[in-house]
């Protein structure tokens, strides 16, 4: 399913254990600190084109909103689904926010107007459709 996306109502949200809450209209993640990432998928057997994702790392957003003692998760909202990630993998994964993909904006359809992705070294994730970050205290086990 592809949510509908505005680009004039659209926001990213980041609250939880936060010093800072965030809303993020579109127009301003376009701007953040912007990295480029190159997927080369054939680590994993594939044998597709190199893939360029444009985006924000995830730690960027952490110094933004300045996790609390607390916070030991990073909580991924998205349409219908969430992915949680200890703060230790988001500082070792390094997992790229992406809105931009070989260049072009990423459509919908291909998870847009931002996107999950990185990879553990033995799985590649590309989570679609993030639209809030929450920096909780348990991970999704309860952990």
């Amino acid at each position: 399913m592809d949510p509908d996306f505005n680009p004039l109502v659209w926001t990213l949200r980041v609250d939880g254990h936060v010093r800072s809450k965030k809303a993020l209209k579109y127009g301003e993640i376009l701007f953040l600190r912007n990295e480029i990432r190159i997927d080369n998928y054939r680590q994993f057997g594939w044998e597709p084109p190199e893939v360029k994702w444009e985006g924000f790392p995830v730690r960027y957003v952490l110094s933004l909103t300045q996790p609390t003692n607390l916070a030991r998760y990073v909580k991924f909202y998205s349409e219908g689904i969430t992915k949680t990630m200890s703060i230790a993998d988001v500082l070792e994964y390094n997992p790229l926010l992406a809105f931009k993909i070989n260049s072009n904006v990423l459509d919908p359809k291909l998870g847009g107007p931002l996107r999950l992705v990185y990879d553990d070294g033995n799985v590649h994730y590309g989570i679609k459709w993030i639209n809030r970050i929450e920096l909780v205290d348990k991970g999704a086990d309860g952990e």
